[in-house]
């Protein structure tokens, strides 16, 4: 039972390190490209515009499931 357990706790570990990995990656591309844009500001409020962007497109996505669900659930009901 102890074997399972420390092979479970090296098996997340391991996933942890891989995470950790692409988590540094992607801060050192955003750094490399925060240093090479010649305004930083405006490449920041890009990123942030199009972070919102993206994020609304979710919360549509999420309102339309919804809207889906509560008309299935009536017809159900």
């Amino acid at each position: 039972m102890e074997d399972i357990k420390k092979n479970k706790d090296r098996i997340e570990n391991l996933m942890l390190k891989n995470q950790q990995i692409i988590w540094k990656k992607h801060r050192k591309d955003m750094r490399n490209k925060w240093i090479e844009n010649s305004n930083g500001e405006e490449w920041f409020k890009k990123l942030i515009i199009e972070n919102k962007n993206i994020e609304e497109g979710y919360k549509d996505i999420i309102d339309i499931k919804n809207i889906e669900k509560k008309k299935r659930s009536e017809i159900n009901g």
